[in-house]
């Protein structure tokens, strides 16, 4: 999948986290409102960090796309430091730097 289409799919999935976590949305608008997208080789990848997610606590919102055979294609997490630890070995989307 595209950097521009992977993106396309974050975006879909943060407007639905927002609709979904409303308080967690404002919250983070009014403290942080800091974004970092990271990329996954594949679906199954995707799934495990769901599941680590879910073990962690965290609230998500994930993004299935009808038009990509309805596969999950983003995932979004609660910020804080529970979803850095999760995300901080993965590749920025469109780049080689990993978040630290």
């Amino acid at each position: 999948m595209s950097c521009g289409l992977q993106a396309a799919q974050a975006a879909h999935a943060a407007f639905e986290f927002a609709r979904q976590h409303r308080a967690i949305a404002d919250r983070w608008m009014d403290e942080s409102n800091f974004i970092v997208l990271v990329t996954v080789p594949d679906e199954e990848r995707m799934i495990d960090l769901v599941i680590s997610g879910a073990r962690a606590g965290l609230a998500m919102t994930l993004n299935f796309e009808p038009d990509v055979g309805n596969t999950l294609t983003a995932v979004v997490f609660e910020p804080g430091a529970a979803a850095k630890r999760l995300c901080q070995k993965l590749p920025l989307l469109g780049g080689d730097a990993v978040v630290t």
